[in-house]
């Protein structure tokens, strides 16, 4: 089980964050924690117990380490309109937009997060 979990941690920070972001997502749809923020949202530990205990058995725990690759992740999805953040007394809360609710439902966030193919320029010469 040790060596499958740093397999999955190595795989999970070698990630952009936009891919990271793609994986991440679910935790802000149906099947992630409750939301307990002024907008639904849920903060950066509830995102990291679900990612830690999406990829790892029970009693294996990368929160830590991934708190950063994780924060960068949200940052990309935040940047692509799939989550919004909201900040006050009680701390940062981040909820799915209506793009990203059906982005999840599509399951497009993949795509979307890749971003818009941009095409080739033309070879001079």
């Amino acid at each position: 089980q040790e060596a499958a979990a740093k397999t999955e941690f190595e795989r999970l920070i070698a990630l952009s964050p936009s891919e990271l972001g793609a994986e991440v997502m679910p935790a802000f749809g149906p099947d992630g924690p409750r939301g307990r923020g002024p907008n639904g949202g849920i903060n950066i530990l509830q995102v990291l117990a679900w990612v830690n205990d999406a990829h790892f058995a029970r009693g294996i725990s990368y929160i830590q380490q991934l708190q950063e690759p994780v924060r960068e992740a949200i940052q990309a999805l935040d940047h692509a309109g799939l989550v919004i953040t909201s900040g006050g007394r009680e701390g940062s809360w981040t909820a799915a937009t209506r793009l990203g609710q059906t982005a999840l439902a599509a399951g497009t966030v993949g795509e979307l997060m890749a971003g818009p193919a941009t095409p080739q320029s033309p070879a001079t010469g």
